[in-house]
């Protein structure tokens, strides 16, 4: 894999039919005609560059919960929390867990967030589970430039993402 992802860049160029004016020929994509050209470049992460990250005006974000540590519990009871994730407008709500001091995320705890502005920040807040109401028990918030500065081991590589080599 290592091969593959270190090499540069470089932009498919592809037509596609916008139609052929007839709605009986399931293969076509309905009555419109004519055609368009898609350029697309397919790079790996490794490939980009920090500049290039802190430049981009927009990105996607992949968000992923892993787990919340030493929350502690009422007199040595288990509790139920979820977490509220929140970049700009968008927002998500991971799945309960239970637990007494570690909660671990199993599933439904990722999220896509589009068109995230480099300037922005990722709100967390950890909510305990209760038949009154939940109750925020914990808040961060994180600078998106905190998150592409960051750089971790890459699995696949074996090397350090990004250029800072942390």
């Amino acid at each position: 894999m290592k091969p593959i992802s270190m090499q540069e860049p470089e932009c498919v160029e592809q037509w596609h039919n916008l139609g052929e004016g007839d709605w009986t020929r399931p293969e076509e994509p309905g009555k419109g005609c004519g055609k368009i050209l898609l350029a697309c470049e397919y790079r790996s992460l490794e490939n980009f560059r920090p500049t290039e990250v802190q430049t981009a005006e927009l990105g996607i974000m992949t968000f992923r919960i892993l787990r919340c540590k030493n929350l502690g519990a009422h007199g040595g009871e288990a509790i139920t929390i979820s977490c509220i994730v929140k970049c700009g407008r968008d927002k998500f709500t991971t799945g309960l867990v239970t637990g007494k001091a570690d909660h671990v995320f199993m599933t439904r705890n990722n999220k896509d967030f589009y068109a995230t502005r480099f300037d922005a920040s990722v709100n967390i807040q950890i909510m305990e589970k209760n038949p009154l109401g939940d109750d925020c028990i914990g808040v961060i918030e994180i600078p998106i430039t905190d998150i592409c500065e960051a750089s971790d081991l890459n699995k696949l590589s074996g090397g350090c993402d990004g250029e800072t080599g942390r």
